[in-house]
Order: structure tokens, then C-alpha cells, then sequence
């Protein structure tokens, strides 16, 4: 608008300034010398006004021009955390239903049926029973194996990240990530090993804080560069990047599964969390800490490694990020924080069922792993369009993450952020467990029974919001 005011204003002078020389209806006597002269500095002036103004327009134009790839490179500038979480969902997203697969292989085996019956599982109900309790038995420890370090990891780091900068709490989960991948494809190279060897990929997430940990940084990170007006669309685009790497992962997930089996889908899940290691290390400054340019908020001495790993390990972490909750606030804020995230964990608890989600269509609807992955897909891009139609799909959510940073201060962030990832990694402790005993229960009679608990779940997260 300001481009556009400027433009209109040089061409009104400019047709000031014509009509000024234009005006022929002023009598002139020849012989009068001034009046001559002053006709002369007239056109002087005409003529040099009309050439700056020329240029001025010129100049609006050029910067229109740019303006277009300004802003263009601006957006790409704008583009930091969202790759990060993007290449995470879509390597896990290539190797989660193969890893339940790859169990209920290695679990029927060790069941001593033979290759007939592993390869034609749904065709013998009561030996698919008896295999599909053990894999959500094993699932389950996995769970467990993986969340409970990160809680504590988590309250730690938070806290922790404020002084230190996220960018190593961004590389941490990547790292382990990786390295758990690395794990499934022994396993999966090696598919004599026992099945329970499956929980060493555990392991490197757990003691790296997991993706809970990925999500506190990256959400800190953001609400670190980001104004507080622009906060709500930022988490929206981050919670995009999950939308995105969902269906992406599924299409690719099944294209390799049957060309190249299952190391070429856990080689194909190591190759993108190792770039999304590098893109971290090579693109993300960090807003504070030994990878920030200036150092913001921490001096120099407290960037030594040695203090920097003490500070990890510091009890205090842990108290100062309770003490974000326990804090009073004005306007409510206080009582705003509690029950937003107890309707966002209310929410999360519904998400035990994906864990059991490929088990229960083998069961109940003899699915493929094919036809899994294409119906999923089908949910999924459902979902985002209904989203897109509706504009209210997964607001919940993003609304909820931006109206949690906007209550807190800028150096309160990771503390808040962390205290949510906790909670959001206790969930699954208790989700999991929860909903793969109703399975196990319910298997013979009524195996959909997780599914009401879910809409449980959901009405008490509507209620809480209204």
C-alpha cells in the first residue's frame, strides 16, 4: 500500500507540474526580459522534475520487482525447524507398520510354525492370536523402554535449552533416531536374532530424549524467531511439516517394501534421519548458546562443554520448570496453562490405538500390508482435505501449543515447552499399556473396543476446551 500511495503521489505532482507549463492563457509581452527569463527557469525546472519523477517511477517499478523476490526469499529464509520434523516423521513413517511386520515374522518363527503359516498369517486365526498378543506385548516394552528416560531427559533439557540454545537438543533425537535404525536393519539382515533384540532400538532414543524432545525444541526454537503476532501460523506450519511426512512416508513405504523388502526400508529411513542431522548442524543458528552468533542471554564462560554438561544434570532444571505451572499470572494464566495441556494429553491418550491400528485391520479384515498402507493413506489425505474444507482439523492442537507460548515469557519457553513434552511422553506410558491390554482382552469377542475409549478421550478434550 505504501509502494502504491508513493506512485499515485509522483504522478499527481507530475500533472501539477504539467499543467503549470501548459498554461497558455497568461498574457506575455515579448519585450519583457524578466517575464522571459522567468519562462526559461520555468521549463528548467519542467524539464528537471519530469526527469526525476521519470526516475522515481522507474525506481517503484524496480522495487516492485524485487519486492516479489524479497518476499519470496523471505519465506524460504523463514523455513527453519519445519524440514527438521518433516524428515522425522517421514523416516519413522517409512519404518513403523514394516517393524510390526517384521515382528509378527520373527515372533510366529519363534513360535516354531512353519513358513507356510508365518507367510499366510490371517488364514489361521488361533496361531495369529497367540503372535499377535506377543508383538503388542513387545511394542509396548518398546514404549516403555523409550518414554520413560525421555520424561526425565526432557525436564532436564528444557530448562537447559534456554541458557544453551536448542540446537543440540534439535540434534540429540536425530542422532538417535538414526542410530535406532541402524539397529532395526541388523535385525531386520539378521532375521534369526530373537524378536526381543528388536528392543535394543529402543535404546539410542530413549538415552537421546526421543521424539518428544525433537518437538520441545523445535517448538521453543520457533516461538524463539517468531513474533507473538505471528505464532499461531508458524505452529501451523510446523504441525503442516507432520501432515506432510505422514503420506509421503506411507507412498514410500510401500513402493520399497515390496522391490527391496525391508532393508530397503530401514536403509532408506537411516539415509533421511542422517540428512536431517546435517541440515540441523549446516542450517539452524542457533538464537543462543555456543552456536549463536551473539551469544544472546548467557555469557561466555557458561558455554565451556564442562559447564555446559553440568548444567544438563542440574536438579534445578527440574524446578524451574515446574515452577512455570506453579507461577501466578495475570488474567488467569495459571489456570489457562493446566487445562490446556490436560486437554492436549487427553487428546494424545487417544493415540495409543495406532500402535495397534495394522493388527487390528490384519485381524479384523485380513488387510495386506499393502492394503494397509493404501487405506491409510486414504485416511490421512481425507483428513488434511476435510481439514482444508472445514478449517477447524487439528486446530486444537496448533491453537493450543501458540496460546501456551503467548502466556509465558520469552525465557520461560523451553521450560513450558518441556513440561508438555513430558507429559506428552508419560501418555504413551500409560496409553499403551491401557489399550494393549483392551486388545488382548477384547481380540476374541469385540477387538474395535479401543476405538470407543478413544471417543472417550475426545469428548473429555472437547469439554475442556469449551
Amino acid at each position: 500500500m505504501t509502494r502504491v500511495f508513493k506512485y499515485l503521489l509522483v504522478n499527481l505532482i507530475g500533472k501539477l507540474y504539467s499543467m503549470a507549463s501548459e498554461r497558455d492563457d497568461i498574457p506575455i509581452l515579448s519585450g519583457d526580459s524578466e517575464t522571459e527569463q522567468n519562462i526559461e527557469s520555468i521549463d528548467a525546472i519542467d524539464i528537471a522534475s519530469s526527469s526525476c519523477l521519470d526516475e522515481r517511477i522507474i525506481g517503484v517499478e524496480e522495487n516492485r520487482e524485487q519486492g516479489c523476490c524479497t518476499k519470496v526469499k523471505n519465506a524460504l529464509r523463514g523455513i527453519t525447524t519445519e524440514p527438521i520434523i518433516f524428515l522425522n516423521v517421514l523416516g519413522w513413517t517409512v519404518q513403523s507398520s514394516v517393524t510390526t511386520n517384521l515382528l509378527l515374522f520373527k515372533v510366529c518363527i519363534e513360535q516354531q510354525y512353519d513358513n507356510i503359516t508365518c507367510a499366510n498369517l490371517t488364514a489361521y486365526p488361533e496361531e495369529e492370536e497367540v503372535v499377535q498378543k506377543i508383538v503388542t506385548t513387545i511394542n509396548m516394552y518398546i514404549d516403555l523402554v523409550t518414554n520413560i528416560p525421555a520424561v526425565f531427559f526432557v525436564l532436564f533439557l528444557g530448562s537447559w535449552s534456554d541458557k544453551h540454545g536448542r540446537k543440540i537438543p534439535l540434534m540429540f533425537p536425530l542422532i538417535g533416531s538414526f542410530l535406532s535404525t541402524v539397529i532395526y536393519f541388523i535385525n531386520a539382515y539378521r532375521v534369526e536374532l530373537p524378536a526381543m533384540y528388536v528392543l535394543l532400538a529402543a535404546v539410542p532414543r530413549a538415552i537421546t530424549g526421543g521424539f518428544i524432545t525433537l518437538l520441545m525444541a523445535s517448538y521453543s526454537y520457533m516461538a524463539d524467531i517468531t513474533k507473538i503476532q505471528a505464532r499461531t501460523t508458524r505452529v501451523a506450519f510446523l504441525d503442516l511439516s507432520f501432515g506432510l511426512g505422514a503420506p509421503i512416508g506411507l507412498l514410500l513405504s510401500d513402493f520399497l517394501f515390496y522391490r527391496l523388502e525391508y532393508l530397503g526400508n530401514y536403509g532408506v529411513s537411516g539415509i533421511i534421519f542422517f540428512i536431517a542431522v546435517i541440515y540441523t548442524i549446516m542450517c539452524i543458528e542457533d538464537t543462543r548458546g555456543p552456536f549463536s552468533r551473539h551469544h544472546l542471554e548467557a555469557s561466555e564462560l557458561s558455554h565451556k562443554p564442562s559447564i555446559m554438561c553440568r548444567d544438563l544434570f542440574d536438579i534445578k532444571n527440574i524446578k524451574d520448570t515446574f515452577a512455570v505451572v506453579k507461577k501466578p499470572r495475570p488474567n488467569k494464566g495459571q489456570a489457562r496453562i493446566l487445562l490446556l495441556m490436560g486437554a492436549m494429553c487427553s487428546m494424545l491418550f487417544a493415540f495409543g490405538s495406532v500402535n495397534i491400528a495394522y493388527l487390528y485391520t490384519k485381524r479384523k479384515f485380513n488387510w495386506t500390508y499393502s492394503q494397509y498402507i493404501q487405506l491409510s493413506l486414504v485416511q490421512i489425505i481425507s483428513s488434511i482435505l476435510g481439514s482444508i474444507v472445514s478449517c477447524l482439523g487439528g486446530l486444537p492442537l496448533i491453537v493450543t501449543r501458540s496460546i501456551i507460548s503467548k502466556v509465558v515469557p520469552r525465557e520461560e519457553l523451553g521450560k513450558v515447552f518441556s513440561l508438555l513434552a513430558s507429559w506428552e511422553s508419560i501418555i504413551p506410558l500409560l496409553s499403551n499399556p491401557l489399550y494393549t491390554f483392551l486388545y488382548n482382552a477384547t481380540i476374541k469377542v469385540f477387538p474395535g473396543a479401543m476405538y470407543f475409549l478413544n471417543a472417550i478421550f475426545f469428548i473429555n478434550a472437547s469439554v475442556i476446551y469449551m
